[in-house]
């Protein structure tokens, strides 16, 4: 049988619900379906046991990794998902994420010559056209898209009367209490004027009860997608 790594990010590689979680599990699955043994990479792996048909990455950063797993047999899949470029350089994105993009492109520019041979995917056609210039760049020539779900969904307008500003996690996951403080402190600020103060409206479960004395903000705690998505 054929075996495969998959090396997952920070983010998929959690115990949260999270985006790249289902990701991670959706190329596993897609693999499994292929009749490939699917193997997840854990830190304590020895290069010298690795024997793989193909070695699959979820993150840039790992991308050096990917390669030095994989022998001369090996194929080597690199899942963007989301388009890098808009993730790391749109005009909404913090200068946390410009500094980790820097870093990114650095290990892209390096393994430029490498990654012109290997299997490419994003998660829509949009995510595809927006790196185009990445595509240029590092020579590949044929990315793909590998959408989370094959199902047909349709979603009809929510009934609410007005509006509103909503941001959907897990109040444990860090990266999501940083993006509240943000959308607290600085952007609710600048879309706000004196006669129409927006609220954003928090739902998930695990937020910390002093995120309620934050400006502009209001916690929902847990409710089922159904009624968050489709009702309310």
């Amino acid at each position: 049988m054929k075996k495969a790594l998959i090396i997952g990010s920070n983010s998929s590689s959690s115990k949260f619900d999270n985006g790249m979680v289902i990701r991670q599990a959706i190329i596993e699955r897609t693999l499994r379906t292929k009749g490939f043994e699917v193997e997840v990479f854990q830190s304590d792996l020895k290069l010298k046991e690795s024997s793989f048909d193909l070695v699959v990455t979820l993150s840039v950063r790992r991308i050096g990794l990917a390669f030095r797993l994989a022998n001369q047999n090996s194929g080597v899949w690199i899942d963007f998902c989301d388009s890098w470029i808009y993730q790391r350089f749109s005009w909404n994105t913090g200068t946390r994420l410009n500094l980790v993009g820097f870093i990114e492109c650095f290990i892209l520019l390096r393994h430029r010559t490498k990654m012109k041979h290997c299997k490419v995917t994003y998660v829509s056609s949009f995510d595809v056209e927006f790196d185009h210039v990445l595509h240029r760049i590092l020579s590949i020539s044929n990315p793909t898209v590998l959408k989370n779900s094959n199902k047909p969904i349709s979603v009809k307008k929510s009934p609410v009367s007005s509006r509103r500003l909503v941001f959907v996690g897990n109040g444990k996951y860090f990266p999501n209490i940083l993006a509240t403080l943000e959308l607290s402190l600085l952007i609710g600020p600048r879309i706000s004027s004196k006669n129409n103060r927006h609220k954003i409206n928090i739902y998930g479960k695990g937020w910390p009860r002093w995120m309620k004395l934050l400006p502009n903000i209001s916690l929902h705690g847990y409710i089922a997608e159904d009624e968050l998505y489709l009702s309310s």
